[in-house]
């Protein structure tokens, strides 16, 4: 039996790939990553090239067969996080880790996909 609850918040807006989120003294940008569910995201704190990257990417075997994922789109989205200049990525799940083990794990699931 679950004894807790989280209410329900309003939405104000929605947020798009390029919106920038102003914290006072630290601004995220809104990456659109989509493949493990179309709505996923990414945010990059460009000045100190931290990424907070939720579930598109994180230190383990990543999942696209949920009912809405997109391979194709994952490949797309895996190739723009290889491609990006961070320092640290801080996932969803697990442990964060570097912009070279970020690469890795990219190259990793496009070369899984690419062979089958």
């Amino acid at each position: 039996m679950v004894d807790w609850y989280t209410q329900a918040e309003t939405l104000h807006r929605t947020l798009g790939d390029g919106d920038r989120i102003d914290l006072g003294g630290r601004v995220l940008t809104v990456l659109h990553l989509p493949g493990h569910t179309p709505g996923s995201i990414a945010l990059l704190e460009e000045r100190t090239g931290t990424l907070y990257s939720g579930d598109v990417v994180y230190d383990g075997g990543l999942i696209d067969d949920l009912p809405n994922s997109d391979v194709a789109a994952y490949r797309r989205s895996m190739e723009l996080l290889a491609g990006l200049d961070v320092s640290v990525v801080h996932p969803g799940h697990g442990p964060s880790f570097d912009r070279a083990r970020l690469r890795e794990l990219a190259a990793a699931y496009l070369r899984q996909r690419a062979e089958g």
